[in-house]
């Protein structure tokens, strides 16, 4: 019984050790990512710490669930040294790995701006991204990731080869009462890990509960990686809810668009979506712009400086643009199991006029699954690097170089008898942020990384515009440049949500004089597509969740979803929901650091909560039934 007792104890060290593990992880993630968590205090991040604990006792009895079913075992078998090896072993193993997804958010989280997901594995994991090619880059730049996750370890072997010098074997026989003594000892335990696999409260724990003890700006304080991946595992399936009147729901959204009173023009569409481009980059952020050609163009075209992306990554930035979906999902509508849907695009629609569609992206063919949604989507081409078929111009990591690449497009386009549509994806802004050799100290640099090679997208499109006038399809063209979300920023109000989703929008065509000026409507990236079909003049009734803005039918509010919560944003406010309720409002045009929540009364926001409450009725209904589509 005394060997029992120790091993007991046993147990309870190497829970806290990994308890211990993970409070250390989140003392280096606030570190590394401080800039991202504005007007942070001592004392309050040690109570998002200390609320943090139901989190982390969640991911911890779940990765270790068969640990503690072993170390239980009341049965004298249970003291074979290799099954007690195996178990040691399965225990460093699960969560050594787990660690590193932690880890992994020193470096990932100021890009996406919310823990990862069980998602970003499947993009590791599954192909979609070539590792083999880009680790190099990623150990190159993110060193101090991987040292720490060494040293972390390093430390948490170490600890643990040391409790374990303190084992004392158990042996013998139990009398009836011992065994009595260990049942309720061993069940005691299990409950108590089922309880924590609850996240220590009586219902399951969820995203939800974050927004509890966190305000919008720290919940990815409260929770922690290996959560955020676990909770997204099985997180594949929308489920229907009914909270409001079918009817008002519907018109709530109105999917259904029709330009009746417009004269079908069929000209050549060119949608440009430009790799990570934030709207803080370019002249219309608030500091210096580092994109002097897309600001000359910006003289010629109509601009809308205030625009929102609807995602935080390219896979879901790619249908938000192209097909007018927002990504309301816990996973990516492309690597979804509703991804075989028949969803609406702009390609799908014109393609049925007798366009030619043609989706253009230099990267590695199979990257995030574009060419599947290409394909799916309605475009017929797809030009990837396999088509370019040219590895001189190989960047040894995500593709063709965006110069050449768009030179091949150019070229390629030329080719085509019109109308044609062709959506085209930059990828040298990118991480690592590489330029080519031959225009090393050509494009300005600073702090930021990305800097530069915003420099060399930006020369790589005037060279591109360049091309094109010289072509006979150039004057009838709609050229559309936006892109697929934002990136890493020094300017807390572009770490905040709100900032982090704001990008260019730009709607431009060399024949149409009419089409400039700044406008200062609301825009977010689903409305792309119907906008560029009101433009061109289709007629006919189509699909989509977005509005055009050359309309007048405007729902005046941005959405998006992170980590279980939606967002709404409109010309001043944001407004944020823990599932449906709201919860947290902001008046971002005053208090750009999302300091001061002006929520009071739900009845106040009443508005509001009906909206989303009807938009994620109608959404969730459609994408179950396969009825994103007329």
């Amino acid at each position: 019984m005394k060997a029992y007792k120790q091993r007991i104890i046993l147990l309870l060290k190497q829970l806290l050790l990994v308890f211990a593990l993970y409070f250390l992880c989140r003392v280096l993630f606030c570190i590394s990512c401080i800039s991202y968590f504005p007007n942070l205090s001592i004392g309050e991040m040690m109570k998002l710490f200390f609320y943090g604990i139901r989190f982390d006792a969640f991911s911890i009895a779940v990765c270790n669930i068969l640990f503690i079913v072993i170390s239980l075992m009341p049965f004298v078998f249970a003291n074979n040294v290799w099954l007690q090896k195996i178990n040691n072993f399965l225990f460093l193993l699960f969560n050594s790995l787990f660690l590193l997804t932690n880890c992994i958010d020193f470096g990932y989280y100021p890009f996406i701006r919310k823990r990862s997901t069980f998602d970003t594995l499947n993009q590791l994991l599954g192909g979609q991204i070539d590792v083999a090619t880009l680790l190099p880059s990623f150990v190159k730049d993110y060193w101090y990731v991987l040292l720490l996750y060494i040293v972390l370890l390093y430390v948490f072997i170490r600890a643990h080869n040391y409790l374990l010098r303190s084992k004392t074997p158990l042996t013998g026989k139990y009398s009836g009462v011992q065994k009595l003594q260990i049942s309720v000892v061993s069940l005691l335990i299990l409950g108590v890990s089922f309880v924590s696999f609850r996240g220590l409260a009586r219902v399951p724990i969820q995203f939800i509960d974050a927004g509890k003890y966190a305000s919008a700006n720290y919940i990815d304080i409260v929770i922690n990686t290996p959560f955020s991946i676990l909770l997204t595992m099985d997180k594949t399936n929308l489920s229907e809810i009914k909270v409001v009147d079918e009817q008002v729901a519907f018109n709530t959204v109105n999917p259904i668009k029709e330009h009746k009173d417009k004269t079908f023009a069929k000209k050549n569409v060119v949608i440009i979506i430009l790799e990570s481009f934030s709207k803080e980059y370019t002249g219309l952020g608030k500091s210096k712009s580092y994109t002097p050609f897309l600001d000359s163009l910006m003289q010629y075209s109509l601009v809308f400086k205030n625009a929102i992306a609807n995602a935080a990554t390219s896979i879901e930035g790619i249908p938000a643009v192209l097909s007018s979906f927002p990504n309301l999902m816990p996973n990516p509508y492309i690597n979804s199991s509703y991804s075989g849907n028949k969803l609406t695009s702009i390609a799908s629609v014109l393609k049925d006029e007798g366009y030619q569609t043609s989706f253009f992206h230099g990267g590695t063919n199979g990257t995030m699954n574009f060419d599947s949604y290409a394909n799916l989507s309605g475009f017929v081409n797809y030009y990837g690097r396999t088509e370019y078929n040219n590895e001189s111009d190989f960047d040894n990591n995500w593709g063709i170089w965006d110069e050449p690449f768009l030179q091949y497009t150019s070229k390629t386009l030329s080719t085509y008898s019109s109308p044609f549509l062709a959506a085209i994806f930059t990828l040298s802004s990118h991480h690592p942020f590489k330029v080519p050799k031959k225009y090393a100290n050509k494009f300005p640099k600073t702090s930021l990384e990305i800097i530069e090679s915003i420099g060399y997208t930006d020369y790589a499109l005037s060279k591109f515009f360049e091309s094109a006038k010289k072509m006979p399809w150039y004057n009838n063209t709609l050229f559309v440049l936006t892109a697929d979300h934002t990136s890493i920023s020094e300017d807390n109000f572009y770490n905040n949500d709100v900032g982090h989703h704001q990008i260019p929008v730009m709607f431009f065509c060399p024949s149409d004089s009419i089409l400039k000026g700044l406008s200062n409507k609301l825009i977010q990236q689903i409305d792309i597509m119907p906008s560029v079909l009101d433009y061109v003049g289709y007629n006919k009734p189509y699909f989509a969740f977005g509005n055009s803005v050359f309309g007048n039918q405007r729902s005046n509010y941005s959405i998006h979803f992170n980590s279980g919560n939606y967002y709404l944003t409109n010309d001043s406010m944001y407004y944020v929901f823990n599932n449906l309720n709201l919860e947290q409002v902001f008046n971002y045009k005053k208090d750009s650091l999302l300091t001061q929540n002006l929520f009071d009364s739900a009845n106040k926001y009443r508005k509001q909560e009906d909206y989303l409450k009807s938009y994620i009725q109608y959404y969730n209904k459609t994408v179950i039934n396969n009825k994103t589509h007329l």
